[in-house]
């Protein structure tokens, strides 16, 4: 096996090998409902799951997840990638974006040069709305 063909196992070596050696670092979770406090995150990554799978999961999945994602950051959290599986532009995200559920964050899609599914060149950057004065 060439060097090239083995570069995506070794991050699966490395966790799995972590994984292993120290359990204690890692919780089961589920969206939508995640066994952690408030705010106790700065960063939440979201990798492959949601809107990827939008004919898996519906809108209320969707809304619902990001609620809870958003519960325990403090910061930001970001969804990767945009798009379907079927590189198609989410229709949940502008149905998201309008949401009254959702109106205390900020959406703010971010352009980004890494591409692993055809036009899945941009994530999702959630923030809380700054309060106007």
């Amino acid at each position: 096996m060439s060097r090239a063909a083995s570069v995506p196992f070794v991050p699966a070596a490395i966790f799995l090998s972590d994984y292993e050696t120290h359990p204690e670092r890692y919780v089961a979770g589920e969206l939508p409902r995640l066994p952690f406090a408030d705010r106790e995150f700065d960063l939440t990554l979201v990798s492959y799951f949601l809107f990827a799978y939008q004919d898996r999961l519906d809108y209320e999945f969707h809304r619902e997840s990001i609620l809870q994602i958003m519960r325990v950051t403090c910061d930001e959290a970001r969804i990767y990638p945009t798009v379907t599986f079927e590189a198609q532009p989410s229709e949940y995200v502008p149905m998201l974006q309008s949401d009254r559920a959702l109106n205390g964050f900020q959406f703010t899609e971010i352009k980004t040069d890494f591409e692993f599914l055809v036009n899945s060149n941009s994530y999702l950057r959630l923030t809380r709305a700054q309060l106007v004065l």
